[in-house]
């Protein structure tokens, strides 16, 4: 049974959400993730190596890294290393 993915991450509207960085490594499929406050304080939106994160709302970091599993290129999210 195929599920719509947009559907199974969806969360409900009263739950906090806040926006992340989202990074895919286009060689090893990991799935980087930066809160947007210190992705911005970093320079991510001025320096060259910003150009490739994109945001994602999201619940947290986690969440964040469970919704980037579903870009292009990225190794499902069971596959990716936790903290």
């Amino acid at each position: 049974m195929n599920q719509d993915p947009v559907a199974v991450l969806a969360v409900p509207e009263h739950v906090e959400r806040d926006v992340y960085m989202v990074n895919v490594n286009q060689f090893s499929g990991c799935v980087f993730v930066k809160a947007l406050d210190f992705f911005r304080s970093q320079g991510g939106f001025t320096q060259d190596w910003g150009k490739n994160w994109i945001p994602i709302v999201a619940t947290g970091i986690e969440d964040a890294r469970e919704r980037g599993c579903a870009l292009p290129g990225a190794k499902p999210y069971e596959k990716q290393a936790k903290p």
